[in-house]
């Protein structure tokens, strides 16, 4: 059985109530606006001398119609977009694993350090399958990730407006960034600007999140973040983790004060 929206039900409901479209967004500035429906009426009347036929000419007036109702289109794209190329993210496997153990690690820190009558860490449940969602299902080796709200929601089961909050939540945090973008397309009275698809970018917490790594994320932050698992060869620049692999300045090293020596014991008796 077809579904019908809830205008055509409610039209043939009531057939006095007329359907009247939604208005333009306002502007606030109103000289640009000025400037812009002159150049649309410049546009329309040299394209409308150009048209070949009666058809055409009618698509064009339909066009400068439309257009008009839309109003400028400035006013229809968020603040902070700009024409840029989506950038390309570049995860292995086991960089991937290693991400969502520190982020699951400062969710589980966070959630044990949390105020009495307070649900979840500083991540949240929802942020962190929106995280899995990115990592495990939309994410692509050396493509960009550019997904509209809906493919991320089905991919994290979640509303669109609880994709929306977390991805607000998940940037203030420092644990991805997103790219607001625009571009232009063509239209019969020339080129317009709409909004691009986000693309989103992941990588180490920075910010509130390297904070929150630090307090909340443990060892599993440590190897993820810049520290090695190998002790022989230290790990490429510095990290506030690091320190802990590191055996005390004072003393010489024994079992008792190199938390690695055991190991080596263990190691030899084997």
């Amino acid at each position: 059985m077809p579904l019908n929206t809830l205008g055509t039900i409610t039209g043939s409901l009531f057939p006095s109530l007329e359907q009247t479209p939604s208005p333009a967004r306002a502007s606030h500035s109103p000289r640009r606006e000025a400037a812009w429906r002159a150049d649309l009426t410049r546009a329309w009347g040299y394209w409308r001398g150009k048209a070949r036929d009666e058809a055409e000419g009618a698509r064009i007036d339909a066009a400068f119609e439309e257009q008009l109702a839309e109003g400028p289109d400035f006013t229809r794209y968020h603040r902070g977009s700009d024409f840029k190329d989506a950038p390309s993210v570049t995860l292995d496997g086991n960089s991937c694993a290693k991400l969502m153990a520190a982020w699951r690690s400062i969710e589980r820190g966070s959630w044990k350090a949390k105020e009495k009558g307070k649900h979840g860490g500083v991540i949240g449940k929802t942020g962190l399958r929106v995280l899995e969602a990115f990592l495990f299902v939309l994410y692509r080796p050396g493509r960009p990730i550019c997904v509209p709200y809906e493919a991320i929601a089905t991919a994290a089961m979640c509303s669109r407006r609880a994709v929306a909050t977390a991805l607000q939540w998940l940037q203030h945090m420092g644990l991805l960034t997103v790219h607001r973008r625009i571009k232009r397309i063509k239209t019969p009275l020339g080129f317009k600007v709409v909004q691009d698809v986000n693309a989103y970018e992941l990588h180490e917490p920075r910010g509130l999140g390297a904070i929150a790594a630090k307090l909340f994320g443990g060892l599993a932050a440590m190897f993820s973040l810049g520290g090695s698992e190998c002790r022989n060869r230290p790990a490429k620049g510095t990290h506030f983790l690091s320190l802990m692999s590191q055996p005390p300045k004072s003393g010489p090293p024994s079992a008792k004060n190199d938390p690695w020596k055991p190991l080596e014991i263990k190691r030899e008796l084997s």
